[in-house]
């Protein structure tokens, strides 16, 4: 599961393509779901910070808007790795919660938040607490509120599941950073990669940060790249002395410069 879109807005979604649209008033007027519609164009188009400008003008602060707003918070930090994007991200969905205290979606956004920004005890926190709520609000939900409080439920329980199993961890965190340095964000996916606990790190890390340096350096010939490429070689080889992907990078980086022998990062890495 790709924490991308909110259960609330998917929802919301899915409803407005089915419902039939109630009639106008007057000739010109604005529907009521005008700006979550807007906001979510915005959203799909990655117009970030429009559509932060645009939420900002609306007066409305359903739960939905604090998702919204989270979303594009979350977009931006993704886009120009600005950590005051990422702190906003999940702030706004803390207002939320003190405005609705009973919304179980947004204790699953703000997990999906802190997942994406590396935090993963807190969006453990947060999905357990989300499971916890939705199932006592099932007891009390209107027929309509039960199916979202279902999904919830459901949706927590897959992400805290996922969350736990290191290989399906590693497969989401691998993908995230090919989507970045397909799309020629090599630096957008090295600061993302610094928000992991170093606690947590594994020689898949360590690959990856490996991956982004050497991306930059072909895209922009900053030898500070190659250093930090290197770097990550040696540390990770401390660290993981037999794994199979460092040993394969560091193969083809000697390779790659010629190098013949025993490895020079490899030896680097044992002597220390």
């Amino acid at each position: 599961m790709k924490p991308v879109v909110g259960l609330a807005l998917m929802i919301f979604m899915l409803g407005s393509a089915c419902a039939k649209p109630a009639p106008s008033s007057r000739a010109g007027a604005a529907m009521p779901d005008d700006w979550r519609k807007r906001t979510a164009k915005m959203l799909e188009t990655k117009d970030c910070a429009g559509a932060i400008a645009y939420l900002n003008t609306v007066r409305t602060r359903e739960p939905l808007w604090y998702e919204l707003a989270s979303q594009a918070h979350i977009a931006c930090w993704k886009q120009r790795s600005s950590s005051a994007d990422g702190t906003a991200a999940v702030e706004i969905l803390n207002q939320g919660l003190t405005q609705y205290p009973r919304s179980a979606n947004l204790l699953l956004s703000r997990g999906y938040r802190h997942q994406e920004l590396g935090l993963r005890e807190a969006a453990l926190d947060d999905y357990k607490a989300a499971e916890l709520l939705a199932r006592e609000n099932l007891a009390r939900d209107t027929p309509e509120q039960q199916a979202v409080d279902r999904a919830v439920l459901q949706s927590a329980t897959q992400a805290s599941t996922q969350l736990r199993d290191p290989g399906v961890t590693a497969a989401i965190e691998e993908q995230d950073l090919l989507t970045l340095l397909s799309s020629g964000k090599c630096e957008a996916a090295i600061s993302h990669l610094k928000t992991v606990d170093p606690r947590l790190r594994t020689d898949v890390w360590y690959d990856s940060v490996f991956t982004a340096n050497s991306f930059c350096l072909n895209e922009r010939a900053n030898q500070a790249y190659r250093q930090a490429a290197e770097s990550a070689l040696e540390e990770g080889l401390r660290r993981f002395p037999s794994s199979f992907k460092l040993l394969a990078d560091c193969g083809a980086w000697n390779q790659a410069a010629g190098r013949t022998g025993d490895s020079a990062i490899a030896a680097r890495a044992f002597e220390q």
